[in-house]
């Protein structure tokens, strides 16, 4: 167990991105859903490809929700 634990009180469900259909629709996985704390702010930062962007939520967990694509 995290130390960290007993702030996760908030609840998102993750779907992870697995590829493109035949038909050339996204798919993505079962949707679990993970413990984590979210806080609300807004500040900007920057998105996978180096562009600026306005978030207004962070999320915390104990691992990784995403795995990026190589």
């Amino acid at each position: 167990m995290s130390l960290f634990t007993p702030y996760f009180k908030d609840s998102i469900s993750v779907q992870n991105y697995i590829g493109v259909n035949d038909f050339g629709d996204s798919q993505y996985s079962s949707a679990k859903d993970v413990l984590c704390r979210l806080e609300y702010k807004t500040q900007e930062t920057l998105d996978s490809k180096g562009n600026k962007v306005i978030s207004t939520a962070t999320i915390y967990a104990r691992f990784s929700i995403y795995r990026p694509l190589s």
